[in-house]
């Protein structure tokens, strides 16, 4: 008898540490040192990669919730809040950075240096949101907290923060003071980029007050520190801005040695902005100089890069939302089904349980009934070997289960692609249609009067093909899987809006080019600004207000 009950016991044993030992080979992942590795691949995705930022956010927040890390979970939150920013999608990226307070509040004393700094990214959330005052309190919240606990770069931040708040209120003596107060704090030779982004803003602020002298003392010294500490590369905005504080005091020849080598460098590491911006200034130098064709080919090129620019990032910036919201839906599917794995795994546990209980039944009636030793051993068999088959079942469901991880990521990623291909397909036709219909009104109409008839029913087809809403309809489908929100935000806010203004809008918001959103619209480029004239007055926009950036803003 205690032969049996030792036996029991070694048995519910093996089965609680096989259950741990499952849990065991992920703790690895979720160790101090991984977590920091995490994190450090986390701060280097931003804010080019977000797909990857993504992925590691939804990573973290994962193990935390299997192995219940309060602080984790609010940290994963604020990582998908900081994604979010980086793809201006201002909304989304409040909705997670208010859940990771939420999170750490509900221990202030503990976690409040990570409430301090996730303040400080709503504040920039609030700016970005054109919710001014909201910001400034989270910036003082923030630094509140940073001056008490003497954190010295973050104190720098936060008055980068403020300085920047202030200069675009056109407070220029608080933005002065504040930029300035940062960089008193930051001596340090590792806080060089930071340093080199404060000396830059303060001058910025000083050229705004056409203190140009000051502005390129501060714009030099952004330059040396950045050559001394980065390289070439992380140097061509400050080169640009030093080229354009010469031309402005009519430095020509400086002017020209500072914008030619942003050119150069731009151009060498393929850095489209620089590049279109360094053109841009070029240009206006030559043309100050009497070289007017050098002049007409720099602009030429830099309005040329401008389009590109962002009709790739419009359409980037659109597939990977998608993949983000694709991925998150199929995050979420995923999790339901290691929910029911872990059931089916209690269940096995209980019916391991029972086995157990019914072992011991039986030892204990043979004493009692020996006739029925034999039938009593063939259930115990029986028992065993539906334990194995369902052991086997087990594993060959999480064989599958892996199986149809890899089919979500392939399915995935041709949903991305088929939303782009439809884009460029739209386009693609609208543009044919325009220029045939162009084609067909040049054709003289004196030769014969059936040929006027027949080009006129012709031309009223392209017409009817224009206005078809089927393409708009499939359009809109996929356009609202990237931006679920934006049509009911638009709607609740400017209810008068008609179709074609929100139309617009959703193209604007996909930051597609002039000749591109005219095509897609089947209107001339006159027309669309005659359009995006009327989007502007019903949306009511400031004079200065740009149109474009106060879409994106939209959630």
């Amino acid at each position: 008898m205690r032969f049996l009950v030792l036996s029991i016991f070694l048995f519910l044993s093996l089965t609680v540490l096989a259950d741990d030992g499952l849990k065991l080979a992920s703790l690895p992942v979720s160790h101090p040192k991984n977590l920091a590795l995490l994190t450090e691949k986390f701060e280097a995705s931003l804010p080019e990669r977000t797909d990857s930022a993504y992925h590691y956010a939804r990573l973290l927040e994962k193990y935390a919730r299997q192995y219940n890390l309060t602080f984790q979970l609010a940290q994963s939150q604020h990582w998908l809040g900081r994604v979010f920013f980086a793809e201006a999608a201002f909304n989304q990226s409040l909705d997670y950075l208010l859940k990771a307070e939420r999170i750490w509040e509900q221990d202030k004393k503990e976690n409040s240096y990570s409430l301090a700094i996730n303040s400080n990214w709503l504040g920039q959330v609030y700016y970005y949101l054109r919710q001014p005052e909201k910001a400034l309190s989270r910036y003082r919240t923030a630094l509140a907290y940073f001056t008490a606990s003497g954190s010295n770069t973050h104190i720098a931040r936060t008055y980068g923060h403020l300085g920047h708040y202030y200069e675009k209120k056109g407070q220029y003596d608080s933005a002065i003071y504040y930029q300035k107060q940062a960089l008193g704090l930051l001596q340090d030779k590792s806080e060089w980029k930071a340093r080199s982004i404060i000396l830059e803003n303060t001058g910025s602020i000083y050229e705004d007050l056409m203190a140009y002298d000051t502005a390129r003392h501060y714009f030099q010294q952004a330059l040396d520190l950045t050559l001394s500490h980065g390289g070439p590369a992380e140097a061509i905005h400050l080169y640009n801005n030093l080229g354009d504080v010469h031309y402005k005091t009519h430095r020509y020849d400086s002017a020209y040695y500072y914008t030619a080598k942003a050119t150069d460098l731009a151009f060498k590491h393929q850095d489209k902005y620089q590049l279109r911006s360094a053109l841009r200034d070029l240009g206006q130098l030559q043309a100050s100089l009497g070289q007017y064709p050098e002049a007409y080919a720099s602009l030429d090129s830099s309005v040329g890069l401008y389009k590109e620019i962002y009709s790739e990032e419009g359409l980037r910036q659109m597939a990977r939302l998608h993949t983000i919201y694709e991925t998150d839906r199929k995050s979420r599917e995923i999790q339901l089904l290691e929910k029911d794995k872990r059931i089916q795994r209690l269940i096995m546990g209980l019916s391991g349980m029972g086995f157990g209980v019914a072992l011991l039944l039986g030892f204990t009636v043979v004493k009692r009934q020996r006739r029925k030793l034999r039938a009593n051993r063939h259930t115990i068999t029986k028992n065993k070997e539906l334990y194995e088959a369902r052991q086997k079942l087990m594993e060959a469901e999480l064989v599958n289960a892996h199986l149809s991880e890899e089919q979500l990521k392939t399915e995935l990623e041709n949903q991305r692609q088929a939303l782009t291909a439809h884009t460029l397909h739209l386009i693609r036709k609208n543009h044919l249609l325009q220029e045939l219909k162009e084609g067909l009104q040049q054709v003289p109409t004196r030769d014969a009067r059936e040929i006027r008839k027949h080009l006129k029913n012709l031309n009223r087809q392209i017409d009817q093909s224009f206005t078809e809403d089927k393409d708009w309809e499939d359009f809109r489908k996929m356009f609202e899987q990237v931006h679920h929100s934006f049509f009911d935000h638009l709607q609740q806010r400017f209810p008068d809006l008609t179709q074609a203004e929100l139309r617009l809008s959703a193209l604007i918001k996909m930051h597609l080019g002039t000749k591109d959103t005219a095509a897609m619209l089947g209107i001339s480029p006159d027309s669309l600004r005659i359009a995006r004239y009327r989007l502007r007055k019903k949306l009511q926009l400031e004079k200065g207000q740009k149109l474009d950036a106060f879409v994106q803003g939209i959630g």
